[in-house]
Protein backbone atom coordinates (compact mmCIF):
# COMPACT_ATOMS: atom_id res chain seq x y z
CA UNK A 1 0.00 0.00 0.00
CA UNK A 2 1.38 3.72 -0.95
CA UNK A 3 2.75 5.37 1.68
CA UNK A 4 -0.01 8.57 2.88
CA UNK A 5 1.11 11.71 3.40
CA UNK A 6 -1.19 13.17 4.23
CA UNK A 7 -4.89 11.70 5.80
CA UNK A 8 -7.14 14.48 3.65
CA UNK A 9 -6.13 11.76 1.23
CA UNK A 10 -7.37 8.91 2.31
CA UNK A 11 -11.19 7.58 2.99
CA UNK A 12 -10.03 5.33 5.58
CA UNK A 13 -7.91 5.82 8.62
CA UNK A 14 -4.23 4.70 8.01
CA UNK A 15 -2.58 2.41 10.17
CA UNK A 16 0.56 3.74 11.98
CA UNK A 17 2.94 2.10 9.25
CA UNK A 18 1.52 3.80 6.83
CA UNK A 19 2.17 7.57 7.99
CA UNK A 20 5.89 8.60 6.47
CA UNK A 21 8.26 8.66 9.49
CA UNK A 22 8.68 12.76 8.95
CA UNK A 23 5.63 13.21 10.18
CA UNK A 24 6.40 10.94 13.33
CA UNK A 25 7.86 12.44 16.45
CA UNK A 26 11.16 10.72 17.63
CA UNK A 27 9.98 9.19 20.88
CA UNK A 28 13.87 7.47 20.60
CA UNK A 29 15.38 11.08 21.93
CA UNK A 30 14.14 9.90 25.25
CA UNK A 31 15.65 6.57 25.19
CA UNK A 32 17.66 4.83 21.95
CA UNK A 33 15.61 1.21 22.63
CA UNK A 34 13.59 -0.44 24.84
CA UNK A 35 16.62 -1.85 26.49
CA UNK A 36 18.01 1.56 27.13
CA UNK A 37 14.34 2.03 28.36
CA UNK A 38 14.63 -1.68 30.53
CA UNK A 39 17.88 -0.38 32.06
CA UNK A 40 16.44 2.79 33.67
CA UNK A 41 13.70 0.51 35.01
CA UNK A 42 15.70 -1.80 36.89
CA UNK A 43 18.13 1.52 38.45
CA UNK A 44 14.86 2.47 40.22
CA UNK A 45 15.42 -0.39 43.15
CA UNK A 46 18.80 0.63 43.22
CA UNK A 47 18.59 4.16 43.65
CA UNK A 48 15.69 3.17 46.61
CA UNK A 49 18.22 1.31 48.61
CA UNK A 50 20.03 4.79 49.85
CA UNK A 51 16.97 5.85 50.33
CA UNK A 52 15.77 3.89 52.21
CA UNK A 53 18.67 3.63 54.96
CA UNK A 54 17.23 7.49 56.05
CA UNK A 55 14.48 6.25 57.18
CA UNK A 56 13.69 7.17 60.81
CA UNK A 57 16.83 9.53 60.54
CA UNK A 58 15.40 12.70 59.00
CA UNK A 59 15.22 13.83 62.82
CA UNK A 60 18.90 13.87 63.06
CA UNK A 61 19.93 16.88 60.93
CA UNK A 62 18.99 19.31 58.33
CA UNK A 63 21.55 17.60 55.67
CA UNK A 64 19.59 14.15 55.88
CA UNK A 65 16.28 15.64 55.36
CA UNK A 66 18.31 17.24 51.96
CA UNK A 67 20.03 13.93 51.01
CA UNK A 68 16.01 12.38 51.22
CA UNK A 69 15.10 14.76 49.09
CA UNK A 70 18.02 14.56 46.64
CA UNK A 71 17.29 10.96 46.48
CA UNK A 72 13.64 11.02 46.11
CA UNK A 73 13.98 13.61 43.30
CA UNK A 74 16.07 11.69 41.30
CA UNK A 75 14.07 8.47 41.67
CA UNK A 76 11.02 11.16 39.96
CA UNK A 77 13.16 12.13 37.55
CA UNK A 78 13.87 8.54 36.28
CA UNK A 79 9.84 7.14 36.15
CA UNK A 80 9.05 10.45 34.81
CA UNK A 81 11.57 9.62 31.79
CA UNK A 82 10.03 6.07 31.20
CA UNK A 83 6.68 7.46 31.14
CA UNK A 84 7.49 9.49 28.33
CA UNK A 85 9.30 6.93 26.49
CA UNK A 86 6.30 4.28 26.89
CA UNK A 87 3.49 7.11 26.41
CA UNK A 88 4.72 8.35 22.77
CA UNK A 89 5.16 4.79 22.15
CA UNK A 90 1.53 3.93 23.38
CA UNK A 91 -0.48 7.09 22.61
CA UNK A 92 0.54 7.27 18.59
CA UNK A 93 -1.27 3.89 18.40
CA UNK A 94 -3.34 1.88 21.61
CA UNK A 95 -4.06 -0.95 19.75
CA UNK A 96 0.35 -2.17 19.90
CA UNK A 97 0.13 -4.79 22.96
CA UNK A 98 3.94 -4.08 23.53
CA UNK A 99 3.64 -0.37 24.18
CA UNK A 100 0.84 -0.78 26.55
CA UNK A 101 2.86 -3.27 28.67
CA UNK A 102 5.16 -0.66 28.76
CA UNK A 103 2.99 1.58 30.28
CA UNK A 104 1.55 -0.63 32.73
CA UNK A 105 4.57 -1.78 33.92
CA UNK A 106 5.89 1.63 35.08
CA UNK A 107 2.54 2.52 36.35
CA UNK A 108 2.69 -0.27 38.64
CA UNK A 109 6.42 0.54 39.37
CA UNK A 110 5.52 4.05 40.09
CA UNK A 111 2.67 2.83 42.08
CA UNK A 112 5.61 0.26 44.51
CA UNK A 113 8.20 2.63 44.14
CA UNK A 114 6.01 6.11 45.33
CA UNK A 115 4.72 3.07 48.08
CA UNK A 116 8.99 2.77 49.06
CA UNK A 117 9.12 6.65 49.26
CA UNK A 118 5.95 7.40 50.74
CA UNK A 119 7.61 7.53 54.73
CA UNK A 120 9.38 10.51 53.74
CA UNK A 121 6.49 13.19 54.36
CA UNK A 122 4.66 12.20 57.55
CA UNK A 123 8.22 11.50 59.16
CA UNK A 124 8.92 14.79 58.30
CA UNK A 125 5.35 16.11 59.79
CA UNK A 126 6.31 14.26 62.93
CA UNK A 127 9.22 16.63 64.14
CA UNK A 128 8.67 18.95 66.42
CA UNK A 129 7.44 22.67 65.39
CA UNK A 130 10.32 24.41 66.47
CA UNK A 131 12.60 22.29 64.79
CA UNK A 132 10.46 22.48 61.35
CA UNK A 133 10.70 25.90 61.99
CA UNK A 134 14.84 25.49 62.24
CA UNK A 135 14.95 23.42 59.06
CA UNK A 136 12.89 25.22 57.22
CA UNK A 137 15.21 28.68 57.79
CA UNK A 138 18.56 26.68 57.21
CA UNK A 139 20.59 28.49 54.90
CA UNK A 140 21.01 24.76 52.88
CA UNK A 141 17.62 24.35 53.00
CA UNK A 142 16.43 27.65 50.69
CA UNK A 143 17.39 25.48 47.05
CA UNK A 144 14.65 22.78 48.62
CA UNK A 145 12.23 25.43 50.41
CA UNK A 146 9.91 25.33 47.89
CA UNK A 147 9.47 21.37 48.62
CA UNK A 148 9.55 21.40 52.14
CA UNK A 149 7.08 24.03 52.61
CA UNK A 150 4.57 21.87 49.90
CA UNK A 151 4.83 19.15 52.70
CA UNK A 152 3.75 21.71 55.24
CA UNK A 153 1.25 22.72 53.75
CA UNK A 154 -0.17 18.90 53.17
CA UNK A 155 0.35 18.74 56.76
CA UNK A 156 -3.50 18.28 57.26
CA UNK A 157 -4.01 16.16 53.97
CA UNK A 158 -1.17 13.93 55.15
CA UNK A 159 -1.63 10.62 56.08
CA UNK A 160 0.46 7.98 58.59
CA UNK A 161 3.20 6.11 56.90
CA UNK A 162 1.48 2.79 56.49
CA UNK A 163 -1.43 4.88 55.50
CA UNK A 164 0.22 6.58 52.98
CA UNK A 165 2.03 3.47 51.69
CA UNK A 166 -1.06 1.84 51.60
CA UNK A 167 -3.07 4.87 49.00
CA UNK A 168 0.36 4.39 46.87
CA UNK A 169 -0.13 1.05 46.10
CA UNK A 170 -3.34 1.63 45.34
CA UNK A 171 -3.39 4.60 42.62
CA UNK A 172 -2.96 2.25 39.53
CA UNK A 173 -6.69 0.85 40.52
CA UNK A 174 -7.84 4.27 40.89
CA UNK A 175 -6.86 5.08 37.85
CA UNK A 176 -8.13 2.16 35.57
CA UNK A 177 -11.77 3.37 34.94
CA UNK A 178 -10.33 6.64 33.21
CA UNK A 179 -7.48 4.00 31.40
CA UNK A 180 -10.41 1.24 30.58
CA UNK A 181 -12.75 4.90 28.93
CA UNK A 182 -9.72 5.61 26.89
CA UNK A 183 -8.48 2.37 25.90
CA UNK A 184 -12.24 1.95 24.76
CA UNK A 185 -12.88 5.12 22.58
CA UNK A 186 -9.10 5.45 20.72
CA UNK A 187 -8.21 2.01 20.74
CA UNK A 188 -11.77 -0.37 20.43
CA UNK A 189 -14.97 1.57 19.59
CA UNK A 190 -15.22 1.90 15.61
CA UNK A 191 -17.44 4.53 14.31
CA UNK A 192 -18.31 3.54 10.60
CA UNK A 193 -18.58 5.19 7.89
CA UNK A 194 -20.70 8.65 6.48
CA UNK A 195 -21.12 10.25 3.15
CA UNK A 196 -18.78 13.75 2.80
CA UNK A 197 -20.16 16.66 0.65
CA UNK A 198 -18.71 14.78 -2.56
CA UNK A 199 -20.94 11.81 -1.64
CA UNK A 200 -17.71 9.62 -0.74
CA UNK A 201 -17.99 7.24 1.64
CA UNK A 202 -15.31 8.23 4.16
CA UNK A 203 -14.60 6.19 7.51
CA UNK A 204 -15.87 8.22 10.70
CA UNK A 205 -13.35 8.85 13.14
CA UNK A 206 -12.78 11.18 16.95
CA UNK A 207 -9.55 12.59 14.86
CA UNK A 208 -12.00 13.31 11.13
CA UNK A 209 -15.12 14.02 13.44
CA UNK A 210 -14.68 18.28 13.17
CA UNK A 211 -14.85 18.37 9.18
CA UNK A 212 -18.14 16.66 8.91
CA UNK A 213 -19.35 19.24 11.68
CA UNK A 214 -18.03 22.10 9.64
CA UNK A 215 -20.28 21.01 6.61
CA UNK A 216 -22.52 23.26 4.90
CA UNK A 217 -24.33 20.60 4.41
CA UNK A 218 -26.89 19.90 7.09
CA UNK A 219 -27.58 16.19 6.45
CA UNK A 220 -23.57 15.44 6.15
CA UNK A 221 -23.45 17.22 9.87
CA UNK A 222 -26.42 15.43 11.24
CA UNK A 223 -25.10 11.98 9.83
CA UNK A 224 -21.83 12.37 11.37
CA UNK A 225 -23.44 13.67 14.60
CA UNK A 226 -25.74 10.49 14.63
CA UNK A 227 -23.05 7.91 13.59
CA UNK A 228 -20.64 9.46 16.22
CA UNK A 229 -22.87 9.43 19.15
CA UNK A 230 -24.80 5.84 18.01
CA UNK A 231 -21.83 4.26 18.43
CA UNK A 232 -21.04 5.42 22.25
CA UNK A 233 -24.83 4.77 22.77
CA UNK A 234 -24.07 1.23 21.71
CA UNK A 235 -21.46 0.92 24.74
CA UNK A 236 -23.37 3.21 27.09
CA UNK A 237 -23.54 0.11 29.90
CA UNK A 238 -19.79 0.09 29.65
CA UNK A 239 -18.95 3.99 29.66
CA UNK A 240 -21.48 4.66 32.44
CA UNK A 241 -20.00 2.11 34.57
CA UNK A 242 -16.37 3.49 33.59
CA UNK A 243 -17.82 7.23 34.90
CA UNK A 244 -19.58 5.94 37.75
CA UNK A 245 -16.35 4.15 39.17
CA UNK A 246 -14.28 7.07 38.57
CA UNK A 247 -16.90 8.63 40.56
CA UNK A 248 -16.27 6.81 43.49
CA UNK A 249 -12.50 6.77 43.15
CA UNK A 250 -12.66 10.39 43.12
CA UNK A 251 -14.75 10.65 46.10
CA UNK A 252 -12.50 7.71 47.93
CA UNK A 253 -9.21 10.00 47.52
CA UNK A 254 -11.20 13.07 49.28
CA UNK A 255 -12.45 11.43 51.96
CA UNK A 256 -9.29 9.58 52.61
CA UNK A 257 -7.38 12.68 52.19
CA UNK A 258 -10.07 14.94 54.46
CA UNK A 259 -10.75 17.10 52.00
CA UNK A 260 -14.59 18.55 52.61
CA UNK A 261 -15.37 18.45 48.56
CA UNK A 262 -13.82 16.87 45.80
CA UNK A 263 -13.65 20.13 44.49
CA UNK A 264 -11.63 21.43 47.29
CA UNK A 265 -9.68 18.18 46.79
CA UNK A 266 -9.04 19.11 42.85
CA UNK A 267 -7.76 22.82 43.68
CA UNK A 268 -6.03 22.36 46.47
CA UNK A 269 -3.24 21.59 44.44
CA UNK A 270 -3.04 24.76 42.72
CA UNK A 271 -3.60 26.96 45.84
CA UNK A 272 -7.18 27.94 44.55
CA UNK A 273 -9.46 29.15 47.00
CA UNK A 274 -13.24 27.02 45.93
CA UNK A 275 -14.51 30.77 45.51
CA UNK A 276 -12.67 31.18 42.83
CA UNK A 277 -13.43 28.41 40.98
CA UNK A 278 -17.61 29.43 41.60
CA UNK A 279 -16.86 32.78 40.58
CA UNK A 280 -15.58 31.89 37.03
CA UNK A 281 -18.88 29.86 36.96
CA UNK A 282 -21.13 32.75 38.19
CA UNK A 283 -19.57 34.81 35.23
CA UNK A 284 -20.34 32.62 32.78
CA UNK A 285 -23.98 32.01 33.73
CA UNK A 286 -24.20 35.88 33.66
CA UNK A 287 -22.79 36.19 29.51
CA UNK A 288 -24.93 33.42 28.75
CA UNK A 289 -28.02 35.86 27.01
CA UNK A 290 -25.02 36.94 25.38
CA UNK A 291 -24.21 33.28 23.66
CA UNK A 292 -28.13 32.63 23.15
CA UNK A 293 -28.43 35.71 21.04
CA UNK A 294 -25.37 34.24 19.31
CA UNK A 295 -26.70 31.45 18.54
CA UNK A 296 -30.41 32.81 17.54
CA UNK A 297 -28.16 35.13 14.76
CA UNK A 298 -26.62 32.00 13.44
CA UNK A 299 -29.83 29.80 13.21
CA UNK A 300 -31.17 32.76 11.31
CA UNK A 301 -28.26 33.17 8.67
CA UNK A 302 -28.29 29.47 8.55
CA UNK A 303 -32.14 29.95 7.38
CA UNK A 304 -32.67 27.07 10.22
CA UNK A 305 -36.64 26.29 12.05
CA UNK A 306 -34.31 25.43 14.94
CA UNK A 307 -30.61 24.84 16.03
CA UNK A 308 -29.43 21.39 16.50
CA UNK A 309 -26.05 20.31 18.10
CA UNK A 310 -24.71 19.31 15.18
CA UNK A 311 -25.18 22.64 14.04
CA UNK A 312 -22.72 24.41 16.33
CA UNK A 313 -19.31 24.42 14.46
CA UNK A 314 -20.62 24.76 10.60
CA UNK A 315 -19.50 28.41 9.53
CA UNK A 316 -21.17 31.48 9.38
CA UNK A 317 -19.34 32.03 6.36
CA UNK A 318 -20.75 29.98 3.04
CA UNK A 319 -18.19 27.81 0.85
CA UNK A 320 -15.31 29.16 2.76
CA UNK A 321 -12.72 27.10 3.81
CA UNK A 322 -8.81 27.62 4.17
CA UNK A 323 -6.71 24.55 3.59
CA UNK A 324 -3.05 23.85 4.44
CA UNK A 325 -0.39 21.28 4.06
CA UNK A 326 1.54 20.85 7.78
CA UNK A 327 4.34 22.37 6.41
CA UNK A 328 2.94 25.82 5.58
CA UNK A 329 1.01 25.67 8.80
CA UNK A 330 4.31 25.48 10.66
CA UNK A 331 5.58 28.47 8.34
CA UNK A 332 2.66 30.14 9.21
CA UNK A 333 2.44 29.60 13.02
CA UNK A 334 6.23 30.36 13.16
CA UNK A 335 5.57 34.00 11.43
CA UNK A 336 2.83 34.85 13.80
CA UNK A 337 5.06 33.99 16.98
CA UNK A 338 7.91 36.09 15.63
CA UNK A 339 7.21 39.26 18.60
CA UNK A 340 8.15 36.21 20.85
CA UNK A 341 11.39 36.64 20.25
CA UNK A 342 14.68 34.90 17.76
CA UNK A 343 15.48 32.35 20.18
CA UNK A 344 11.90 31.04 20.59
CA UNK A 345 10.88 31.01 16.71
CA UNK A 346 14.89 29.07 16.77
CA UNK A 347 13.61 26.91 19.51
CA UNK A 348 9.67 25.80 17.93
CA UNK A 349 11.26 25.72 14.15
CA UNK A 350 14.11 22.92 15.73
CA UNK A 351 11.02 21.27 17.62
CA UNK A 352 8.43 21.57 14.45
CA UNK A 353 11.37 20.53 11.72
CA UNK A 354 11.51 16.24 11.43
CA UNK A 355 14.37 14.41 12.09
CA UNK A 356 14.97 14.13 8.15
CA UNK A 357 15.07 18.06 7.59
CA UNK A 358 18.05 18.15 10.44
CA UNK A 359 15.34 19.05 13.18
CA UNK A 360 14.23 17.71 16.80
CA UNK A 361 10.81 16.21 15.61
CA UNK A 362 8.17 17.34 18.46
CA UNK A 363 5.37 16.84 16.65
CA UNK A 364 3.82 13.21 15.63
CA UNK A 365 1.53 15.04 13.06
CA UNK A 366 -1.31 13.23 11.25
CA UNK A 367 -4.19 10.85 12.20
CA UNK A 368 -3.98 6.69 12.47
CA UNK A 369 -5.75 3.88 13.48
CA UNK A 370 -5.42 3.59 17.51
CA UNK A 371 -3.78 7.09 17.72
CA UNK A 372 -5.17 9.24 20.81
CA UNK A 373 -7.86 11.89 19.68
CA UNK A 374 -7.40 14.35 22.41
CA UNK A 375 -4.23 16.70 21.13
CA UNK A 376 -1.71 17.34 23.91
CA UNK A 377 1.76 18.06 25.20
CA UNK A 378 3.88 15.67 26.70
CA UNK A 379 6.92 16.99 28.29
CA UNK A 380 9.93 15.25 30.60
CA UNK A 381 12.46 17.82 32.41
CA UNK A 382 15.47 18.30 29.72
CA UNK A 383 14.39 16.08 27.25
CA UNK A 384 12.19 17.48 23.86
CA UNK A 385 8.70 18.05 25.02
CA UNK A 386 6.32 16.13 22.63
CA UNK A 387 3.35 17.40 21.01
CA UNK A 388 0.25 14.93 19.60
CA UNK A 389 -1.93 15.95 16.79
CA UNK A 390 -4.76 14.83 14.51
CA UNK A 391 -4.19 17.20 11.58
CA UNK A 392 -6.72 17.40 8.87
CA UNK A 393 -5.44 20.64 6.76
CA UNK A 394 -8.31 23.00 8.32
CA UNK A 395 -7.17 26.68 10.08
CA UNK A 396 -8.26 25.13 13.25
CA UNK A 397 -6.09 22.72 13.12
CA UNK A 398 -3.52 25.35 12.43
CA UNK A 399 -4.44 26.86 15.90
CA UNK A 400 -4.16 23.74 17.69
CA UNK A 401 -0.91 23.50 16.18
CA UNK A 402 0.29 27.32 17.90
CA UNK A 403 -1.63 26.11 21.02
CA UNK A 404 0.07 23.05 21.87
CA UNK A 405 3.25 24.31 20.19
CA UNK A 406 2.78 26.93 23.17
CA UNK A 407 2.41 24.25 26.39
CA UNK A 408 5.57 23.03 24.56
CA UNK A 409 7.73 26.00 24.82
CA UNK A 410 6.60 26.88 28.03
CA UNK A 411 8.00 23.55 29.45
CA UNK A 412 10.89 23.78 27.67
CA UNK A 413 12.00 27.29 28.78
CA UNK A 414 10.98 26.58 32.50
CA UNK A 415 12.91 22.85 32.07
CA UNK A 416 16.04 24.99 31.17
CA UNK A 417 15.84 27.64 33.69
CA UNK A 418 14.60 25.92 36.87
CA UNK A 419 16.22 22.88 38.73
CA UNK A 420 13.87 19.48 38.68
CA UNK A 421 11.41 20.00 41.46
CA UNK A 422 10.79 23.63 40.48
CA UNK A 423 10.45 23.40 36.66
CA UNK A 424 6.74 21.98 36.43
CA UNK A 425 4.20 25.11 35.93
CA UNK A 426 0.72 24.95 38.32
CA UNK A 427 -2.34 23.74 36.39
CA UNK A 428 -3.92 27.25 36.57
CA UNK A 429 -1.19 28.86 34.63
CA UNK A 430 -0.52 25.96 32.41
CA UNK A 431 -3.33 27.87 29.12
CA UNK A 432 -1.50 30.89 29.63
CA UNK A 433 1.29 30.36 27.02
CA UNK A 434 -0.92 27.87 24.67
CA UNK A 435 -3.63 31.33 24.42
CA UNK A 436 -1.26 33.61 24.40
CA UNK A 437 0.18 31.53 20.65
CA UNK A 438 -3.20 31.70 19.56
CA UNK A 439 -3.80 35.17 19.77
CA UNK A 440 -0.81 36.06 18.47
CA UNK A 441 -1.66 33.85 15.50
CA UNK A 442 -5.24 35.55 15.59
CA UNK A 443 -3.20 38.71 15.41
CA UNK A 444 -1.18 38.05 12.83
CA UNK A 445 -3.90 36.52 10.16
CA UNK A 446 -6.20 40.17 10.21
CA UNK A 447 -3.19 41.86 9.88
CA UNK A 448 -2.20 40.10 7.19
CA UNK A 449 -5.46 40.28 5.83
CA UNK A 450 -5.90 43.75 6.18
CA UNK A 451 -2.68 44.47 4.14
CA UNK A 452 -4.11 41.95 1.63
CA UNK A 453 -7.33 43.90 0.89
Amino acid sequence: MAVIEQLGKSKQVPLRSEIQSKYKWDNYAVYPSDEAWQEDFDRIDILQEPLNQLQGHLGDSVQNVISAFEKDDSIDFIIEKLFTYAKTRHYVDKTDSKSLSLVERIRLKNSTSSAARSWIDPEILSLPEEQLNQYQNHSEMQFWLRRFDEIVRYNPHTLSKKEEELLSLISPALESNSNTYLLLTDADMKYGSVLNDQGEEIELSQGNYIQFLQSSNREVRKNAWVTMHSAHIAKKNTICSALNGQIKSEIFKMKARKYNSCLEHALFGDQIDSQVYKSLIHAVHEKLPSLFKYFSIKQRLLNLEALDFYDMSVPLIKDYKIEMSFEEARELVLQALAPLGDEYVTIARRGLTSKEEGGEAWVDVFENQGKRSNCCSISTYMQVPYILLNYNRDLDDVFTLAHELGHAMHSYLSHHAQPHHMAYYRLVVAEIASTTNEMLLQHFLMEKAQKEG
